[in-house]
């Protein structure tokens, strides 16, 4: 059975029998089936060749499965199909589950992790001793924070868009 999965897991993109170098270096690939306008065989350049292959590989991280239904990462009843080996939970009324106002666990993260995780900046970083700040509050209210600001000496107002510049078009035709 592993020596299955592992020939399975080596195989190569392409079947050996199905590649030919032609005498000009180019590679022909034999089509599985032809197409529907007769073709068999698609010649490519060596580096084209290996562009294509390249595009093959998925990218670091991707799910190669996608799943749908109940299975599926945001679906509704996911909890109660899917256990990972966790003590077994009482079943919730569908109703309950429709209007759980509990906030899911992936839109938890502090935005600091965030932009840690997405730009590599890590926020919570303070630039003086190199320690691990913390997130003290969130402000909302539009006051609170013109005050805070003010007394900081900072713009409490956001900038005012520009307005926007003529058609680089209607220039050239006044030149002409």
């Amino acid at each position: 059975m592993l020596e299955k999965f592992v020939r399975y897991c080596a195989r190569p993109p392409l079947a050996k029998d199905r590649l030919h170098e032609l005498p000009d270096g180019r590679i022909a690939l034999q089509l599985k089936s032809p197409w529907f306008d007769g073709t068999t065989h698609v010649v490519y350049e060596p580096l084209d060749f290996i562009a294509k292959l390249a595009a093959l590989v998925p990218r670091p991280h991707k799910n190669l499965v996608v799943y749908h239904g109940v299975i599926s990462p945001h679906a509704r009843w996911r909890k109660r199909v899917v256990a990972y080996a966790r003590e077994p939970q009482a079943a919730e009324p569908v109703a309950a589950t429709a209007t759980d106002s509990t906030v899911p666990p992936h839109k938890r993260r502090q935005w600091a992790e965030l932009m840690r995780r997405a730009f590599g900046y890590d926020l919570l970083n303070c630039g003086k001793c190199g320690g691990k700040m913390a997130l003290l509050a969130c402000i909302m209210q539009r006051a609170v924070i013109s005050k805070i600001l003010n007394h900081l000496g900072l713009p409490s107002e956001s900038p005012r868009p520009a307005k926007a510049r003529a058609s680089p078009q209607a220039e050239l035709d006044h030149v002409a």
